[in-house]
Order: structure tokens, then sequence, then C-alpha cells
């Protein structure tokens, strides 16, 4: 008996409990208690076994501005949303409006903080609206929900949370939220060719001793843009000086796969307008042929976003080539325009340029080792200015002591032996250098008849 009585409670408490569950599933659609099933949650839907979830909910977003317009959310950009709401309910929502917030730190300026109409939104309805500000005359013209910027210190793959307060006629209320990632940028600018835009000789080549200005421009290989991009250039090449500019350098708005070359501009240069080079140095004229110099670039965008590259140049040997070319007697003793011995002989002598560079400011030293010759002058350099390429120059020598150095119309002079046998041979050796510290050699000879 004790047990048929312990079998007839058990079987009444599960049916105490199969009929507190049916209760439960009851949909809350009673007009007597003044509720309806949007504003409460529903437990297990005995038709498809799911959780529904009621009233009006965030739906989705999508970017409808930022500064690079990769549609791709970065730190520093100032981002427009369209953001859309759903109704979940079987009926239709009235008159509805929602205020969005943000509780990061990483967010200024965001707007606007007033009520967002949406209207009427019908079941299972999903409705997008645009901010319209009643006092702007371009309201009509604004076609995003929410704006805000991202701090430029914002650290990549940051969650920015977006909180949504709803209202609808009926002064029914919910609540939703949803997160937006700050993704790193796309952009990706490097260093993508230089020019030599001047250089001494102007053979665009750059060689020891020459003031050098470059041409450099940047690509951006990224899938996104990179706006407002400024330079800076540096060495630490030892053979280097005057780098300049030390400040930065603007490069503008880099597109994807873009190539911009950019110029100096000083703004405290009347002629800025006319610089047309990226950066501008001097290689010292000790520095070994086939040095590489290395340059480093240092890159930044309005957004904060950096990046490094680098590149070298290389210092060649000259392609000026100097020698000896010919001599002519402009004067001796008896005038008959041969070497004799014992006569005082003065000769114009001729540099010719074989090489396909030009060589500037180049200087002769001429000095002999011969014995039946005394007097030889001048031992300074003698000026022969600048030799283009395949070039061929006379010189004078032209003395800074002298008030007649003007009217000297001679390289070299001498006095040959009275002793010299006739033939002999009388060597004259040549000494060169240019402004850069390019040096060569040469040497003829003079006959005595």
């Amino acid at each position: 008996m004790k047990t048929m009585k312990i079998i007839v409670y058990v079987m009444l408490c599960g049916l105490l409990f199969l009929s507190c569950k049916k209760i439960e599933t009851l949909k809350r659609n009673n007009p007597l208690d003044g509720k309806e099933e949007a504003n409460v949650q529903a437990g297990n839907d005995t038709t498809n076994n799911t959780i529904e979830r009621t009233g009006l909910k965030f739906n989705s977003y999508k970017i409808y501005s930022e500064n690079n317009n990769d549609g791709i959310i970065n730190k520093g950009e100032t981002v427009q949303l369209q953001i859309s709401l759903k109704n979940n309910n079987r009926s239709t929502a009235k008159g509805v409006k929602a205020t969005f917030s943000t509780t990061s730190s990483y967010v200024s300026g965001f707007s606007p903080t007033v009520q967002i109409s949406y209207g009427d939104i019908s079941a299972n309805e999903v409705k997008w609206a645009d901010y319209r500000g009643a006092n702007s005359a371009y309201a009509s013209s604004v076609s995003y929900t929410v704006e805000f910027t991202v701090s430029d210190s914002t650290p990549n793959n940051t969650q920015i949370p977006i909180n949504i307060s709803m209202v609808d006629g009926s002064n029914n209320t919910w609540i939703d939220s949803f997160n937006i990632t700050v993704s790193t940028t796309g952009a990706q600018i490097s260093y993508n060719s230089h020019s030599v835009y001047s250089d001494n000789n102007g053979d665009k080549i750059i060689n020891k001793g020459e003031t050098i200005r470059l041409q450099i421009s940047l690509k951006n290989t990224g899938t996104s843009a990179a706006n407002s991009v400024k330079t800076t250039f540096s060495t630490t090449s030892s053979y280097v000086s005057g780098f300049s500019p030390t400040i930065q350098i603007s490069y503008g708005d880099i597109s994807s796969n873009e190539v911009i070359w950019a110029d100096y501009r000083s703004s405290n240069s009347p002629y800025a307008s006319s610089v047309s080079y990226t950066v501008e140095f001097t290689v010292s004229n000790s520095t070994p042929n086939n040095t590489q110099i290395p340059i480093s670039i240092s890159m930044i965008d309005e957004s904060n976003n950096t990046w490094t590259s680098s590149f070298s140049v290389t210092v060649s040997a000259t392609s000026a080539q100097i020698s000896y070319n010919s001599y002519s007697i402009y004067s001796d003793n008896n005038s008959d325009g041969v070497i004799n011995k014992g006569e005082k002989i003065q000769l114009k002598i001729s540099l010719k340029n074989t090489g396909t560079s030009a060589a500037n400011s180049v200087k002769a030293t001429f000095s002999t080792t011969s014995s039946y010759v005394s007097g030889f002058s001048p031992t300074t350099q003698i000026s022969y200015g600048n030799i283009s390429s395949n070039g061929v120059i006379w010189a004078d020598y032209r003395s800074s002591n002298s008030s007649y150095a003007s009217s000297i119309s001679y390289t070299v002079e001498f006095t040959v032996s009275n002793s010299t046998p006739n033939n002999t041979q009388i060597p004259i050796n040549i000494s060169m250098v240019d402004e850069s510290n390019n040096t060569w050699t040469s040497s003829f000879n003079v006959t005595v008849q």
C-alpha cells in the first residue's frame, strides 16, 4: 500500500510540472493585462523549437564614408555609419526613434546625440535611417546615421561599442548594442625610385665631390589610400654633408598602386615653387668609388599610420678622361716656330676630355725632368675651367700677382740649354685635377732641332 501511494504521488507531481510548462509557453497577448508579446522575452516556441527574441533590435551597419574610402575603419579616421534596425514583433512599431552612443575612450565627436527617427517599422521589417538635423539647411542631404572620429592612437583590432536606445510612439523601449572593429590600414607606402635631378657635371651620375639633388618617388603597394602623406629623409653616411631638407616633405594623397614624386617646397623661400628636387647633399671628394650611400625614409599619414623604407645611391668613378691634346710654339728667340738650343720658348698647350662626362674647374700643373731645361715656369696650377665631353681647351698662364696677367697668352715658358744636342726630346709632364678631386696624368715631348 505504501508503495502504491508513492507511485500516485510521483504521477501527480509530473502532471503538475507539465501543466506549469504549458502555461509558461502561452503567448503574452492577453488584452486583459495590457501586455503585448513585444515587451516580453518568449520561452520555447513549440512550433519551431527555437528561441525567439522579440522587439526592436540592431540589425546591421555599413560604412557610408571614412577618410580613405576603402570601406575599412582605421585609426585617425572620421567615420560615418548607416545603421539598420529590425522589428521582431508580430505587429508594427510606430514612430520609432533611436539614440546612439558609445563609451569608448578612443572615440570623439560622436554625433548626433539626439533621437533619430526610424518612423514606422512593420513586423519583421528592416529599416535604415539617416540623420536629419532640424537646424541644418542641408539636413535633407545627410545620408548617414551617426558620425565619429577614431583616435589616431587607437590600437589595431580595438572593439568600439555602439549602444542603441529605442522607443516607439507608445513609449515602449528597447536597448541593444553592437561593436565595430578598428582595423590596420590597407595602405603600404615605400620607396619606389629616384633620379638625379642635378649634379656638378650634368652627367646624372653621382661622383665624389659633387653636390647632388635627387627626385624621389614613393609607391602605395597596399589596397587602401593613404592621405596627406609626409616624409622625412636622412642618411648616416660619413661621406655626405649638407643633407637637406631635414623637415617633412609633403607627398599628399597616395591611392592604391599609385606612384607619387614630390619636390621640396620651403615655406620660407620666395622661389619655393621652382624647387624641383626632393633632397640635396654633397658627396665628399675623398669618397671611394662604388661607395653605397644609404638614404632612410620615415613616412606618416594624417591618421598617424607610419612606414619606413630605404634605398642606396652609388658613388661612381667619373666618366671624364682628361689628357694632353697638342701644343703650339707661341714664341721663340728667332721667331721661326722651331725649338733650337739656347732659345727661350713659350708654349701654348691644349687638353682634351675623351670621356663621356664633363670635368669642372680643371687645373693643370706642368713640369719637366730634362737637364737641358732651365727657368721652367709656372710651377703653380693653371686653370683650364670646365671641359665637356670631347671638348678641347687651350689655357694661358694667368698670374694672380701680375698686373699684366690678362695679357699673358702662353701656357708654360722655359729656356733650352745651348749645349743641347740636336733632336733631343724634352719631356713635359702634366698633372690634372678637377673640383671633385678627380685626378689624371699625361705627358708629351718637344724636340730640339
